[in-house]
Parts: C-alpha cells; structure tokens; sequence
C-alpha cells in the first residue's frame, strides 16, 4: 500500500452577497438566470429625458435606448458606514455598492467585522470614476486644493480596497486590484492565493459594478475599414506576410525566425 499524500488544498465559499441589474441580491439574481429574467430594459425618450439624457441625443435615430440599470445606489446608509451626508455624497457609487455588499457578504458568512477572531483580507477592483466627472467636477479639473483631495479620495479607485478594511475594520491584506475587464477575476485569484499561504482568514473578494453612475448615454457607431486594411484583406496569405520582417532600407521581407538582408550582422 502506497501512504497517503497530503491533502489536497481547497478553497470554500462560505458567504456571498451582490447587486445586479434587475436583482438585488444573489438568490434573486440566480432566479432571474433560472427563469430567464431579462434584466435589460428598454427605456422611452421621456424616461430617458428625466434621468438626465440629452433630449436632441435621444432624438437621434442610432441613440442606444437598451440600459443596464442598478436599482437603490441612491440609498446608502451613510450614518451605518460612518459617513456624514456631505461625505457620502461625494462618494463614488461604486465604493458605496462595494461597502455595502462587503458587509452583506460577511454578515452571510457569520464573520462579525471587528469581532471576528482573525485577519480578514479585501481584493477588490472598481472602474474609473464616471460619478466624479459627470455629477461633481462638471467640466472643472482637479487641482491642489482641499476640496480637490476629499473628492480625490472620495473617488479614485485605489482607495477602494483599504477603504472597505477601514469601514469595517478589518486587519487583513487590502489590495486594489486593476487589470481592466478581468478584474473580477484576478481579484478572486489572488484572494484564494491569500488563503493558502495563510495570509489571512476569511477574505472578501468584491467585483467591480459595470455600468454606474445609474445611466450612460451611448450612440451606435458603425467602424469604417481603412483602404490598408480592405488591400490586406483581399492578399494572399496576408497574415503571413504581415509577420516577416521587413528591411527598413531595401523593403525586402524575410521569412519568419530569420532576419531581413540589411539587418544581418
């Protein structure tokens, strides 16, 4: 008989929350996807016009109507998180949602954030600040000033992570993660990654909101090719030939792996 190796190491879920177009949580969320629930919703000009749209835009013929829409982002309980009104209004929307389903997501997995025996990490992403630049520059530019700074703070996205530890203190790692549209999951990687070199305990993996501030005006656009690139879609074996080197004073090619004539040593 061959002895036993070592376990194998794995990672449990043991809580999760979340805010999702047409669901406000993970069990509805899972029944909409269940029951085919369409979520998109299809909004009419005066609709569109109430919610902030440019009415000679909504007028146009390829003006995009389908949204994704976040329901209750404008109901954040500021005094439970520590926020003053004032702050909390210059908060990003998606570091409220965040702080939020944090707090949901360990409440659901019975960890008390402050009580909790043990180091509760945070990996978490979030887009670039559309509720900083529509709702509360306006046109204006940041500069060194103090109001500049709280809104700075309030909405950049590298304070997500240690924003939430903070809030909730929690005694973990906290890592603002950033790598575009794989965020989410990178987040998560490293946060199981956390687990197994006994970084910390529990961890608290959040993704990144999609679409905020609540509505986003888009134009359907149809993307012209260039002459070049019809030209190299009609050659032979393009694909080919746009890989070989190509001598930048005779403009003789290569094959692949070898070097054109002049360049040779």
């Amino acid at each position: 008989m061959t002895a036993p190796g070592p376990e194998p190491q794995a990672v449990a879920v043991i809580g999760m929350a979340g805010r999702f177009p047409g669901a406000g949580d993970v069990s509805e969320f899972w029944r909409n996807l269940r029951d085919g629930v369409e979520s998109v919703v299809d909004l009419d000009a005066d609709e569109l016009v109430r919610r902030g749209a440019d009415p000679a835009l909504v007028a146009a013929e390829d003006y995009v109507r389908p949204q994704l829409l976040l329901d209750g982002i404008d109901e954040f309980d500021a005094g439970f998180f520590g926020y003053s009104p004032t702050d909390a209004a210059i908060l990003d929307p998606q570091h409220r949602l965040l702080l939020e389903c944090a707090w949901h997501a360990l409440e659901d997995a019975g960890c008390i954030p402050g009580r909790f025996d043990g180091t509760i990490g945070v990996y978490a992403g979030a887009s670039m600040s559309g509720y900083l630049h529509a709702n509360l520059l306006r046109g204006r530019t940041l500069d060194a000033s103090p109001d500049s700074l709280r809104l700075l703070f309030g909405n950049d996205k590298d304070y997500l992570a240690t924003r939430i530890s903070y809030q909730l203190d929690l005694t973990g790692p906290a890592l603002s993660v950033q790598t575009a549209c794989s965020t989410s999951l990178v987040a998560v990687h490293l946060a199981a990654q956390a687990l197994l070199s006994y970084e910390c305990a529990p961890r608290v993996s959040t993704a990144r909101p999609r679409s905020l501030p609540r509505h986003w005006r888009w134009r359907a656009c149809r993307r012209k090719r260039s002459a070049r690139s019809r030209r190299m879609a009609q050659a032979p074996n393009s694909a080919t030939r746009s890989k070989s080197p190509r001598c930048g004073r005779c403009s003789a090619t290569a094959p692949i792996g070898t070097r054109p004539c002049c360049s040779a040593p």
